[in-house]
């Protein structure tokens, strides 16, 4: 689904200094294709390498309207959040770029691909919404039932 050579806008959204941004701060280090822009608010206009280390000019944009400019073809979740959902303040910039055409990876264990309103903003012929994650429907993730065991 994603090429190797299409050009990506990670979705960071304070994954950039936090564990949490472990998906995308492992495409920074590891990916060959190109990286067009990262988003993340809080960082927004800084330099990657003084937050992260990682040694790749990458801008850092506030939103998806200003990574658009940058021409990417898709957007990919770098964030691995607690629960495995989408979080609320990303969710505006994820359908941002699928109104603007965009295709869309992620792998949250929500899929967004099920997501009525997130489907509908695919209007292109060929874009998609590309859940890594296949889980049982009945899977329950992050709900700390593990902590009731009487077990040690």
């Amino acid at each position: 689904m994603l090429s190797a050579s299409a050009p990506i806008v990670l979705l960071q959204h304070g994954g950039l200094d936090d564990l949490s941004g472990k998906t995308g701060l492992a495409m920074l280090r590891y990916r060959s294709g190109p990286i067009v822009a990262v988003i993340d608010p809080a960082f927004a206009g800084a330099e990657l390498r003084a937050i992260t280390g990682i040694p790749r000019a990458v801008p850092v944009v506030a939103d998806m309207a200003a990574a658009l400019a940058y021409g990417p073809a898709a957007a990919v979740v770098g964030l691995a959040p607690s629960g495995g959902r989408l979080p609320e303040l990303m969710r505006a910039d994820v359908l941002v770029g699928l109104q603007a055409g965009l295709n869309l990876a992620s792998g949250l264990h929500s899929r967004l691909g099920d997501d009525p309103e997130l489907a509908g903003a695919c209007t292109r012929p060929g874009q998609w919404i590309w859940d890594l994650r296949q889980e049982p429907p009945a899977l329950a993730v992050a709900t700390a039932r593990a902590a009731a065991l009487p077990c040690r």
